[in-house]
């Protein structure tokens, strides 16, 4: 500022700076300054003109506000363009996945050749693809020998007792009729074993597609009735025009033939079966209903175990596998098996959910 013609009127401030106006060139400016105490009493003001400076702060503040604009911008990009990769990777990796619990175990995960943390992800869970395609193979194929082996000499036997029962009369006949009845139940429940392996271990050949459930169940109802008839009993089927869930046709109908062997098992002559098929919730229920003795509530987790029997139920031929089985089926297909009270009787009720849903 220089030399000023005469001491300004200072206003203090909060800091202890003091801030006036001059007059420059016939303009006021605004000053901030220091007033300092000399020895000798005198008094000494250091100033100069803010505006300048303010005008170099709102320079350096629009190009701050610039550069950060900018930055986050870049900044946002990137993240989006970033995040955009790995939302495509982790999605490819998941639809993977799905074909793999279909029962698709050809898939593998895939890969870019970049050997960046995706990839090594994926190449160890390819990797270990490989070793449970090795084992389950291994388990196929014991299992088709192991069923070669034991159930040839089971038929062999079979056959025989047949040829020996037309050569003999009176109690030997009735010996060998008691033998060929537990040479079947034998390869039943043989047979019957060897399908919850298969299954549970997920060695059993799936084909998982859309399938009607009203066409499976209209199907099995077709098949029983001749059964229901026999037994003196009736049995009375509630569908819907369609169902469609996703799953393997043959299993799903393998279970609900063993529920209504069950139902037709521990029925009574004069009483119904229901076979109901509907839609709740976004999942698709196919329930069969007898009137039966029933499970007791305590009871019903331990008849889903491999061998288990009721005491009421023992004299009834069956080797307690069929609900295991059931179980195995719903558990494949990623559904829940309930027993529940039917007052009287059991409901054994599948809960698939909804290809639509």
């Amino acid at each position: 500022l220089g030399n000023l013609p005469a001491w300004p009127a200072l206003t203090l401030e909060d800091d202890g700076w003091v801030g006036f106006t001059v007059v420059r060139d016939g303009e006021p400016r605004q000053a901030r300054g220091r007033v300092v105490a000399l020895p000798d009493g005198a008094w000494l003001l250091v100033a100069r003109e803010v505006q300048a400076l303010g005008a170099l702060a709102e320079v350096l503040d629009r190009a701050f506000v610039t550069v950060l604009g900018v930055t986050l911008a870049l900044a946002l990009g990137g993240g989006l363009l970033m995040s955009n990769d790995v939302l495509r990777r982790v999605n490819a990796i998941n639809r993977t996945s799905r074909q793999i619990m279909a029962g698709d175990l050809s898939q593998r995960m895939p890969t870019r050749g970049t050997r960046d943390e995706f990839d090594q992800l994926s190449l160890n869970l390819n990797e270990m693809l490989d070793q449970i395609e090795h084992l389950l193979d291994s388990i196929r194929h014991m299992s088709d020998n192991v069923a070669h082996d034991l159930r040839t000499p089971l038929t062999r036997l079979h056959g025989r007792l047949e040829n020996l029962r037309l050569r003999v009369q009176g109690e030997a006949r009735d010996e060998i009729d008691a033998c060929l009845q537990d040479a079947d139940r034998l390869l039943a429940t043989f047979n019957a074993l060897l399908s919850i392996t298969r299954i549970e271990s997920g060695a059993v050949e799936s084909r998982f597609e859309e399938v009607d459930l009203t066409g499976i169940t209209r199907d099995a109802c077709e098949l029983y009735q001749a059964v229901a008839e026999e037994e003196g009993m009736q049995l009375n089927c509630k569908l819907p025009e369609r169902a469609i869930v996703r799953g393997d046709r043959n299993l799903i109908f393998q279970a609900l033939t063993n529920l209504l062997d069950n139902a037709f098992k521990y029925g009574r002559s004069g009483q119904s079966i229901e076979v109901e098929v509907r839609e709740r919730d976004g999942h698709v229920e196919l329930a069969v209903c007898d009137r039966g003795p029933g499970i007791p509530e305590e009871r019903r987790e331990q008849v889903l175990q491999r061998f288990f029997r009721l005491d009421d139920s023992r004299s009834a031929p069956g080797a307690g596998l069929g609900l295991s089985l059931v179980q195995a089926i719903a558990h494949r297909h990623k559904a829940e098996l309930r027993l529940e009270d039917n007052g009287p009787g059991l409901r054994a009720c599948l809960s698939f959910a909804t290809a639509r849903a």
